[in-house]
């Protein structure tokens, strides 16, 4: 089984055309902004990478969203 295969589909992709969440965190720095973000309920970022790269980083994913 491939580990992308794994993800609960209850996750999502999302992309921010109109940069709302840009406009609105002007203080964060770019090489978060041009990462991938896992961020919670609260537009709190819990994680930036990609959370598939490697197996600590898919753990950590796992990790993060069981709390």
């Amino acid at each position: 089984m491939k580990l992308e295969e794994e993800i609960d589909e209850k996750y999502y992709i999302i992309i921010d055309p109109k940069q709302e969440f840009f406009i609105s965190n002007k203080d964060l720095p770019n090489w978060i902004m041009n990462s991938s973000m896992l961020i919670d309920s609260e537009n709190k970022i819990k994680m930036v990478g990609s959370p598939w790269i490697n197996e600590d980083m898919a753990n950590l994913f796992h990790e993060i969203i069981s709390q």
